[in-house]
């Protein structure tokens, strides 16, 4: 009966901790579909927040680094707005069946704002559509898609 009471409170403690994951997709193009990850997004405040994107591609991608075929992608991303520059903080690459093939991790720990954000904002680029959506989520509670 104890370990039936357990069980039972283990299994309430997590399903009360755990937080539905929600997609939401802001771009479809030809060849690839662009979505990010929305459920703890509004929980940032200011001008920096991490937000993971999911990037479908077909026909899929090579590449050199990475075992087999890839049909699916997520990045983990820290994004400044005011600097309008990003980082990569993780990325997962899976084949057509979802088996993660590689992941890389980067470390992003420097104090220095300069060198926190590695990359600029590029015009017309999925991170921008990317920011824009997460922005628009953040003022209306739902994502500017274009």
């Amino acid at each position: 009966m104890l370990k039936l009471t357990l069980v039972s409170f283990l299994f309430l403690l997590t399903s009360t901790f755990a937080q539905k994951e929600e997609w939401v997709k802001i771009y479809e193009g030809p060849v690839s579909k662009l979505s990010i990850e929305i459920s703890k997004i509004d929980s940032y405040r200011g001008d920096v927040f991490y937000v993971w994107a999911e990037s479908q591609v077909n026909p899929p991608m090579i590449i050199e680094s990475v075992p087999g075929r890839i049909y699916k992608y997520r990045t983990y991303y820290l994004f400044n707005k005011k600097l309008l520059k990003y980082s990569i903080v993780s990325i997962i690459y899976y084949d057509k069946n979802g088996n993660v093939l590689k992941s890389f991790n980067y470390n992003v720990n420097s104090k220095v704002e300069a060198y926190k954000f590695n990359y600029p904002i590029i015009p017309g680029s999925d991170e921008e559509k990317i920011l824009n959506a997460c922005i628009g989520f953040l003022k209306n509670k739902t994502p500017a898609v274009k």
